[in-house]
């Protein structure tokens, strides 16, 4: 879980701490700047290095320097948690990653009805910091664990209808919606096309998952407690 060999791993808060988006088949990702600039500079097509997990991923150099609210990746829910987590602990931004967590609009109004505690990602990954610490050589220890709750972040499904805005709802609020784990559940591959990454029906999992309830109860969070988890 250590950022990739050579990488600008700088420590939480530090202004080398700068870093530029990558793709693979798998999403998105962070990679370290001079990393990212030093592919580009010797690669005239496809520049390749390794991000913050160690993946080997293709720099986005159109895309620019990443931030937690890139267009890009606002509306793509395959980032890479190990990486954002190791971005935001070197740039010392963890409260706007926790932020970033927590559930809006139509997606928290169906967890509000389908969950006790809307909340549990966010409070969940609060505890973990709040009780592992982000001392800097505890780094590899807590990004595994926040990235591993948050790769079984709850995602709302939508039938097509309800996601294309041509349902029979006069203001649909997702009552017909189900939660399910993205890392539990069986998604389509490339084989799928324009449809890859599509729940499969066979294998859908709902959440919140065991593992996601399962670490909530190691750090101390109950998940039938919604105290203060509509905030």
């Amino acid at each position: 879980m250590n950022a990739a060999a050579g990488s600008d791993w700088s420590g939480p808060g530090t202004e080398a701490s700068a870093f530029m988006i990558g793709v693979d088949a798998a999403g998105r990702h962070v990679v370290p700047a001079a990393d990212a600039l030093l592919a580009i500079a010797t690669s005239e097509q496809h520049p390749i290095t390794g991000a913050a997990c160690g993946a080997r991923v293709i720099v986005a150099r159109k895309w620019g320097q990443y931030h937690r609210n890139h267009p890009v990746l606002k509306s793509d829910d395959r980032l890479c948690p190990t990486c954002v987590w190791s971005a935001a602990l070197a740039t010392g931004r963890l409260e706007q990653e926790l932020d970033a967590l927590r559930p809006r609009d139509i997606t928290l109004q169906v967890m509000v009805q389908l969950l006790p505690d809307p909340q549990i990602l966010p409070r969940l990954c609060r505890s973990i910091i709040d009780q592992l610490g982000v001392d800097e050589q505890d780094h590899p220890r807590l990004i595994e664990v926040l990235a591993h709750a948050t790769a079984h972040r709850p995602v709302l499904l939508l039938p097509e209808e309800c996601g294309d805005g041509e349902c029979d709802h006069q203001r649909c609020t997702g009552t017909d919606g189900v939660l399910a784990c993205p890392a539990c559940s069986l998604l389509a591959g490339g084989w799928a096309g324009e449809w890859e990454g599509q729940y499969q029906p066979e294998c859908t999992i709902a959440a919140p998952c065991q593992v996601l309830t399962t670490l909530a109860a190691s750090y101390g969070i109950n998940v039938t407690d919604p105290a203060d988890s509509h905030a």
